[in-house]
């Protein structure tokens, strides 16, 4: 299954949607990479990542460990974007392990369960970081 990503920039954040599979590390590199470069080319900070209708498939609690490394290494400004995460039933386990990893780095990502929270929780850390 194919992944389709939409990237919709609001007032002050960027709201993007996945929709689809990604599969293994390589897949999980390359959203991280989209949503990077996204941020990147439009100067925005604070990211609404909707994952609700996206499945994660052979990722491991170690993948999600390497995703965060691959952040340090890698994406340099990373630990400068906010990001608010909606998952999924399927996938909430392994996000909430990389949301916490995420935190132990000193990154600003939360998972949620709908978009509500997600969305209230970014607000807060807009007006807070603003």
């Amino acid at each position: 299954m194919e992944t389709t990503v939409s990237v919709e920039e609001k007032d002050n954040y960027l709201h993007i949607v996945s929709v689809g599979e990604r599969k293994g590390f390589e897949g999980v590199v390359t959203g991280a990479k989209s949503l990077y470069a996204a941020a990147q080319s439009r100067g925005v900070n604070f990211v609404l990542m909707d994952c609700s209708r996206l499945r994660y498939v052979d990722i491991s609690n170690p993948d999600a460990f390497n995703l965060v490394r691959f952040y340090e290494q890698e994406l340099p400004a990373f630990s400068q974007i906010v990001i608010s995460t909606i998952g999924n039933d399927e996938n909430y386990e392994i996000m909430e392990f990389w949301e916490s990893i995420c935190l132990k780095r000193g990154y600003q990502c939360k998972v949620f369960p709908d978009y509500d929270q997600a969305k209230q929780w970014l607000d807060l850390k807009m007006k807070e970081l603003g």
